[in-house]
């Protein structure tokens, strides 16, 4: 009897070491060395207003229009380049938003779509400086 009881309180020392053995390894969040930080990794962001703006839209048969204020978010360094060229930013977005329906940018999966499509409309243009857009109001009529 006493080495079955031997036996057991091996099994579980030994099912107890490898569960602390996984839980300090897989579990366990991965320090940094000495020196590192985060914040190198993230780029710093500036926000470029791109001024209000109001659209028509491509509604066959009625008027409709859009009103939207991008502002994009680039990377900080980059900002006075960005600057300087939102008359194209502009440009673009009138093209990419008038292409569009009152129907199309109405809901909220049409909004998101728009600024994917927009987003990758100005990666011509900014590459890895454009970082994403918003629009601080956004309504169709």
């Amino acid at each position: 009897m006493s080495k079955t009881v031997i036996i057991i309180a091996v099994a579980v020392v030994a099912l107890a070491g490898a569960s602390a053995f996984v839980a300090l390894r897989v579990l366990s969040v991965p320090t940094q060395a000495a020196g590192q930080s985060h914040a190198t990794d993230i780029p710093k962001v500036a926000y470029v207003e791109i001024r209000e703006m109001t659209l028509r839209l491509a509604d066959a048969g009625s008027e409709h229009y859009i009103k939207i204020d991008p502002v994009m978010a680039v990377r900080a360094k980059e900002e006075r380049a960005v600057a300087d060229k939102i008359p194209v930013v502009r440009d673009r977005i009138v093209t990419v938003v008038t292409a569009r329906s009152s129907n199309e940018l109405s809901s909220p999966t049409g909004q998101r779509k728009l600024k994917e499509d927009l987003v990758a409309v100005l990666r011509k243009d900014f590459q890895d400086t454009l970082v994403d857009i918003y629009f601080s109001d956004y309504l169709v009529e």
